[in-house]
């Protein structure tokens, strides 16, 4: 899943996390929803590392209750 976010992304934005980092965030439209990739940015070790991945459904999706 996280290819596919990386490589077929609809935005992409920088930001900061609680901790005051420098974070990208790599979102993508799907049927269902919206899934977020983000990366930290460590300037120590001057790399980009996964962070985390979520998914926000839209309004009017079908659930298991529908």
């Amino acid at each position: 899943m996280i290819v596919i976010v990386l490589d077929n992304y609809d935005t992409i934005s920088i930001g900061r996390n609680r901790r005051g980092q420098e974070i990208i965030i790599y979102s993508m439209e799907m049927n269902d929803g919206v899934t977020c990739y983000v990366e930290e940015l460590r300037l120590g070790r001057r790399e980009l590392a996964a962070s985390t991945m979520y998914k926000r459904k839209k309004e009017n999706s079908p659930t298991l209750m529908d």
